[in-house]
């Protein structure tokens, strides 16, 4: 119930001083201490800055903050560049990566085979009204990537100096400042969308040239290096090409296969979605909190208790107050995923259960193989649904017993959900492993396996089935030169930041070989 006002005289007691001495004052870092329901609490890191500062950190005990700023002393290379970046691909990695690029001088070209933001919203809720899907510009492809329709949290397992930068980015253009301290920041497919905008206006004014409804059919090959691209009947000279093509560009990986470019199955995360009513979940986070005005609605994050006789599942892209959606790339296919606005408040809260497919599931040479066995269960899945992609949905009980009752579903599902058995849209295995996870997920959060919840699928896409295997130090690829696979669709990232900060790394290897254009 504190005001955050009172932060800058709490810091001063605990540095043994007046208010009146801390000069600059400002939130570092917040998280939300829920472990005791009794008890749950705001904690705060801030920075406090003021006169002897080194002197009166050393007497607190406390550590000097420092405001080193990560691309301080980046050089330029000495390379000369052939062409100018090409940056394939309009997601979170592409994105970023062009922006760096262009804060250097290097004036990148991005292509991207779906709309703009505005042009692709109204395909997609064209989808959801029960018109038809556009292959091109829909859940999954369009400016921003996937990330754009999905709950946007700003999360990253990975710890890099770098996502600070990600962050300030984001907030100088149009993004909340709260961005900047949250132990959980999350910005909502809504909010995500006007910095979409706003931030591609700053880009072209800093010499980015962006092209929608440009897909990248062909790559001009010439020596073992990549010299040009092939969009529709235009053949594009290159210099590097950064290759952000997104984790359901299959039919990219496919002619990349045909060219030589060396890639290799990766294991990947499949399984189902789960919804719930919101106040069943912050019920159990919040306990005698529950409906406090300043607590938002409660996320949860769940996983198997560790067996070595029992599989490894877990929840996965939770969106509170969120939506669930039809996120699909290919005809007569379903695959499911979920969304929330900023203000998360649809009244029911989605999340993944997942597991990893590796090779056992799926053992070959074939480096796509991952993604048929995806295509096999997203068709079964449409079979079930309906050929406007109504899903196919069960009660969690039914689907634990492998039972239909007859039950209708509570929904944000917008093209409405059937009942049907979903076990014959998973494999068998796949299907016995969430059955008792959500057995032990009840336990730990009561109501979860009751009716009041709703299980739907398949769950997908949550990460790339393929690596575009590429040089640990420079990013390049290791069979063709002058080719930069970045971001989830090559491998090395998963999530809106995990895959922005892989664009800036790999710009940053682009920016210390070539001297810029104006050099």
């Amino acid at each position: 119930d504190d005001d955050q006002k009172l932060l800058k005289a709490l810091a001063a007691e605990r540095l043994g001083l007046p208010a009146d001495s801390i000069e600059e004052f400002r939130i570092a870092r917040r998280s939300l201490d829920a472990r005791h329901k009794k008890r749950i609490r705001w904690v705060y890191t801030v920075d406090a800055g003021m006169p002897d500062a080194e002197v009166v950190a050393k007497r607190a005990g406390l550590a000097m903050a420092g405001e080193q700023n990560p691309l301080e002393g980046l050089q330029h290379g000495q390379e000369t560049l052939p062409e100018r970046p090409v940056v394939v691909g309009c997601g979170p990695a592409g994105i970023f990566a062009a922006y760096l690029l262009s804060l250097y001088g290097y004036s990148p070209l991005v292509l991207e085979r779906g709309g703009a933001v505005r042009e692709r919203v109204q395909d997609v809720q064209r989808l959801w009204k029960g018109g038809e899907h556009n292959p091109e510009s829909n859940l999954l492809f369009g400016e921003g990537g996937a990330g754009t329709f999905s709950d946007g949290k700003l999360t990253c397992r990975t710890s890099s100096p770098l996502i600070s930068s990600i962050l300030q980015i984001m907030v100088e253009n149009r993004a909340p400042e709260n961005l900047l301290y949250e132990a959980r920041p999350h910005i909502g497919t809504d909010r995500l969308r006007a910095v979409l905008v706003t931030l591609r206006k700053r880009m072209v004014e800093m010499g980015v040239e962006f092209r929608f409804d440009a897909r990248m059919d062909d790559l001009r090959i010439e020596n073992g290096a990549l010299t040009g691209l092939q969009v529709g009947e235009e053949l594009i000279q290159t210099g590097p090409v950064l290759l952000g093509i997104g984790h359901s560009a299959r039919d990219t990986y496919e002619m990349l296969r045909t060219r030589g470019v060396h890639m290799e199955f990766k294991p990947f995360q499949f399984g189902m979605r789960v919804e719930h009513p919101q106040e069943l979940i912050d019920r159990d986070q919040y306990g005698d909190a529950f409906g406090h005005q300043n607590l938002g609605p409660a996320e949860y994050i769940l996983v198997r208790d560790k067996n070595r006789k029992r599989r490894p599942v877990f929840s996965f892209c939770m969106c509170p107050g969120g939506v669930v959606l039809p996120s699909i790339s290919e005809p007569e296919a379903l695959c499911t995923n979920g969304m929330s606005n900023h203000k998360r408040n649809s009244g029911l809260a989605n999340g993944g259960l997942v597991l990893t497919i590796g090779e056992r599931e799926v053992s070959g040479s074939d480096p796509l193989r991952g993604v048929e066995f995806q295509r096999l269960y997203e068709r079964k899945a449409f079979l079930l649904g309906g050929s406007d992609y109504t899903a196919p949905a069960q009660s969690i009980p039914d689907f634990v017993r492998g039972i239909q009752s007859g039950r209708t579903f509570e929904t944000t599902y917008p093209n409405g959900y059937v009942e049907a058995d979903l076990r014959e849209m998973i494999p068998s295995s796949a299907a016995r492993a969430i059955a008792s996870t959500l057995k032990e997920f009840d336990r730990k959060l009561p109501g979860f396996g009751s009716d009041r919840g709703t299980i739907t699928g398949p769950e997908s896409r949550g990460s790339s089935p393929v690596r575009i295997v590429r040089d640990s130090d420079s990013f390049e690829s290791i069979s063709v030169k002058n080719l930069y696979p970045i971001g989830e669709g090559a491998g090395y990232a998963g999530g809106i930041i995990s895959a922005a900060l892989d664009g800036m790394k790999t710009a940053i290897a682009i920016i210390r070989r070539y001297a810029s254009p104006g050099k």
